[in-house]
């Protein structure tokens, strides 16, 4: 195996372990939303957009993206998370999918034809020090009343509102987090390939992040990131049919 396409794979299996953390963050708290494509769209755009188009550094670009998926999320989440059951994952998986094909529209992302040209982003030895961190503060918020008051909520939302827990504005904090995770994702996504379009962000993916998290393990006692790796190492196969599939391709089916 060639030591290039070693290195696609780690900085591919690292990504993407990333962008299983945001949905496992959010199984913590107990929504089920299916918005993270939409929120990794606007994080891979965003990240593209400015190093392309504005001249940003890659890695100013990176944290103002994901900001941009925080802030989307936190719109998002005023009416969605008022939503339960059936009602929120559906309501929260057309808004999702709302924000794609606003991309695909939009004259200035490119439409269908999406982004090229995108600079090469964090090398392996930074992508691994950015998920370390990820999982150590993820691991810190467990340990501390805010992890606490989550697993309170995910088990019992009115034994926990009557113990003094804002129910609402913590599943915002953690609904928004998750977003800007993915958002992370997204936008190392799109330097890691450099180019994307929107098709990219459609239903495959977030079938594909939803087994990885399920298969792996969401971590229902605590945020660990050991299962998302597992499940990323031992799903080769739909990490093959991935990255076919969220890479754009250069000639147009007959």
């Amino acid at each position: 195996m060639a030591p290039a396409y070693q290195q696609f794979l780690l900085d591919t299996l690292l990504i993407e372990i990333l962008l299983v953390l945001s949905v496992a963050v959010l199984f913590q708290c107990g929504p089920f939303s299916m918005a993270t494509p939409g929120f990794t769209a606007v994080g891979a755009y965003t990240s593209a957009l400015l190093t392309t188009e504005q001249g940003w550094p890659v890695h100013v670009a990176v944290a103002t993206a994901a900001l941009a998926a925080a802030a989307l999320s936190a719109v998002f989440g005023l009416p969605v998370l008022r939503l339960r059951g059936s009602y929120l994952a559906l309501g929260s998986l057309a808004l999702g999918q709302v924000v794609v094909l606003g991309i695909s529209n939009a004259s200035f992302t490119g439409g269908l034809f999406g982004v090229s040209g995108i600079p090469a982003g964090l090398g392996s030895e930074m992508l691994v020090v950015l998920l370390v961190g990820v999982c150590l503060l993820l691991q810190l918020v467990h340990r501390s009343y805010t992890g606490r008051a989550t697993r309170a909520v995910r088990l019992d939302e009115r034994t926990a509102q009557g113990l003094g827990v804002h129910v609402f504005r913590l599943r915002l904090a953690v609904f928004v987090a998750s977003g800007a995770l993915a958002g992370l994702a997204g936008a190392l996504e799109a330097h890691r390939t450099g180019v994307i379009s929107p098709d990219q962000y459609g239903f495959p993916l977030l079938v594909a992040v939803f087994t990885y998290a399920l298969v792996g393990g969401t971590g229902t006692g605590r945020v660990r990131s050991w299962p998302p790796w597992r499940s990323r190492c031992c799903g080769r196969p739909l990490s093959s049919r991935s990255r076919t599939r969220r890479t754009p391709s250069m000639v147009p089916s007959s």
